[in-house]
């Protein structure tokens, strides 16, 4: 399957500068998005600093107060049941 089912999560965040565009789809209910305001200059990658804001995170699931809200998709998972969702992570890079 390459494409999530209807009820499914779509986020889109292009950069202007370097041209890269980051297309997510989930079956799953939600989207977690983390500017990365937690960086406070620690160290990465050969020696490059981390500042505020320098990175973001995208990360799909179910709605985290899903298990006392009735109307929501249910999040709770038996012994017996088999747990599958698709997210896809589509990079490309428009020039």
């Amino acid at each position: 399957m390459d494409t999530p089912e209807k009820n499914s999560v779509d986020f889109r965040i292009f950069s202007n500068r370097s041209g890269i565009d980051l297309n997510v789809t989930s079956t799953l209910s939600c989207l977690r998005f983390d500017t990365g305001t937690e960086l406070d200059g620690c160290a990465g990658k050969q020696g490059k600093t981390y500042s505020r804001h320098s990175a973001f995170v995208v990360g799909c699931r179910g709605f985290e107060d899903a298990c006392n809200q009735s109307h929501f998709p249910p999040i709770s998972l038996r012994p017996d049941q088999l747990y599958q969702h698709i997210t896809i992570y589509r990079f490309s890079l428009v020039e």
